[in-house]
């Protein structure tokens, strides 16, 4: 009876179990990886909502996360939204607001898109924060802010843990201070506009925080410590009709930090900005059709470069091209995607991918990535789905190649 909502709760859930099978070789394939097979948890995630006081204006949310092998249960969001001053929602507690989806693949992929900008995508928010937000609505859109200072982690020891700048951490996120402003607005039926902003200072999180002695030093070179940061976006959304539309992105970066050097023999940090004499940037266009405008088949076309020195959100992509991205750009990177989905009935869905990329390394690297995949509506709750996803070109294996990777997964989907 709690899944109706019943004295103001309600429980529902989510369950993805996936059955992988990773495949590597290099360029030349004088090396093979054996294959290797596991069962994961994509999704494993139970939600305890609640509506209370006067008009259920109050909101309460706590989402209990099983982790990807289901041994590593932990609340990742859990939070309150109450009416505030001035017409304002405050949201209390352990959140997340992922604000950049309008400018991310679409074309009906749903949760079986797969792609190596990190994961989820979202490259400014989409962050777990342990703090303060507070939105404003308006005839023409929405504003925001968000407050956040989380709380030093430690390990079972009483030892400081530390964490990647980029991580998308349930923990809350890497800085001792993070504040965000943002702003959604709709001023046309075919004109809107997204602008936001962050600021993170630093807590020394570490590119490779698994090479820092119990003291919190370096123990190799080349580990760098984040001081501060700061990021801007601005995005555009032009509506042709309700089918096709225009959208542009554009990201710009600053950031500070020291870098482990070697002065005789002994290692210490050294002021590290960026590894490019201008703040890095990031841009993209894209064109977002649906199936309605061309029948069989949507169709996401997307252009668009990273400045070397641009950090993005996530270290991996699918589980086997994680050096695309590494979470900062070590070159220029120029990309296009082309991503197309086709629901044929209430039951079966398809869907394809091809994503280019060329890296400014001197060494003409030009890494992509295509999928295909298929899905099945079982019934209302259940949905199955057949993926293989083929990556060229994805690590440099050291010998002057570059791995092939391979990966088919299959996926249970279960909402109840």
């Amino acid at each position: 009876v709690l899944e109706d909502r019943l004295g103001g709760w309600h429980i529902h859930g989510d369950l993805a179990l996936d059955i992988k099978y990773t495949k590597t070789n290099d360029v030349d394939n004088t090396t093979k990886a054996e294959g290797q097979t596991s069962f994961t948890f994509d999704d494993s995630k139970l939600y305890v909502e609640r509506w209370f006081g006067e008009d259920d204006e109050y909101f309460f949310r706590a989402r209990f996360n099983g982790g990807d092998n289901g041994d590593q249960a932990y609340f990742d969001r859990f939070y309150v939204e109450m009416p505030f001053f001035l017409d304002t929602r405050l949201t209390v507690g352990r959140f997340n607001w992922a604000l950049e989806g309008e400018y991310r693949p679409k074309a009906n992929l749903g949760k079986y898109v797969t792609g190596s900008f990190g994961e989820g995508q979202h490259l400014m928010t989409d962050w777990n924060w342990n703090g303060f937000g507070l939105t404003k609505n308006f005839a023409l859109g929405t504003v925001g802010a968000v407050v956040a200072h989380p709380n030093q982690i430690l390990d079972s020891a009483g030892k400081r843990v530390i964490r990647k700048y980029w991580d998308n951490t349930d923990d809350g996120n890497w800085s001792d201070w993070m504040l965000m402003l943002y702003g959604q607005f709709q001023f046309t039926e075919q004109f809107g506009l997204d602008l936001g902003g962050v600021y993170f200072k630093g807590d020394k999180a570490e590119e490779y925080y698994d090479h820092i002695d119990a003291n919190g030093n370096p123990t190799r070179l080349g580990d760098i410590a984040f001081d501060k940061m700061w990021e801007v976006y601005a995005g555009l959304r032009f509506n042709f009709n309700e089918n096709v539309a225009f959208k542009g992105v554009f990201y710009h970066q600053k950031w500070e930090g020291e870098r482990v050097q070697l002065n005789n023999g002994q290692q210490y940090w050294q002021k590290y900005e960026q590894r490019t004499k201008d703040d890095p940037n990031h841009w993209a266009v894209m064109f977002d059709i649906k199936q309605e405008a061309l029948k069989y088949t949507s169709l996401w076309l997307e252009y668009g470069q990273f400045d070397q020195g641009f950090v993005t959100r996530g270290d991996k992509g699918i589980d086997t091209s994680g050096a695309i991205f590494k979470g900062i750009a070590s070159d220029k990177i120029k990309y296009w995607r082309i991503a197309a989905g086709q629901e044929w009935n209430d039951k079966w869905a398809t869907h394809l991918f091809y994503y280019g990329y060329k890296v400014d390394n001197g060494d003409d690297w030009k890494p992509s990535e295509i999928g295909v995949g298929v899905q099945y509506k079982l019934n209302d709750y259940t949905t199955m789905g057949l993926n293989y996803v083929h990556v060229k070109d994805a690590v440099e294996d050291g010998n002057g190649g570059y791995d092939k990777d391979n990966l088919i997964r299959f996926r249970t989907a279960i909402s109840f």
